[in-house]
């Protein structure tokens, strides 16, 4: 349901060596983000508690405001990886993801000749 998780905006780029992920995760820390990698997918999920207290005006009032916001994307990849080389960093918000190829397929030319 949409109230119970936020949405994720996400990129899939894709180098030659690599697959790299860029992912929104505005107000989150690396404390609160959960990344698990396997060959063919990716899921990212994070959990964030906001409490904040407000002015009690009876002594049987207790303090208002909390919220609880998670996030979850799974990641389907059209690339098998290798998870243990994976590598994350967050920045401003924004997490990437360097996830190096299984194996890196090189292109071959090749040359055509007549029989």
């Amino acid at each position: 349901e949409p109230e119970l998780t936020r949405p994720i905006l996400l990129k899939l780029y894709e180098t030659e060596e690599s697959l790299v992920v860029r992912a929104e995760v505005p107000g989150f820390t690396e404390k609160e983000l959960n990344i698990v990698c396997e060959p063919w997918r990716v899921v990212i999920t994070g959990k964030k508690e906001i409490r904040e207290e407000g002015k009690v005006e009876r002594k049987e009032e207790i303090p208002f405001y909390a919220e609880k916001t998670h996030i979850y994307k799974t990641v389907k990849l059209p690339v098998e990886i290798r998870p243990e080389h994976v590598k994350a960093h967050l920045r401003n918000g924004m997490l990437e993801l360097t996830m190096p190829k299984a194996e890196v397929v090189k292109k071959v030319k090749i040359d055509v000749k007549p029989l």
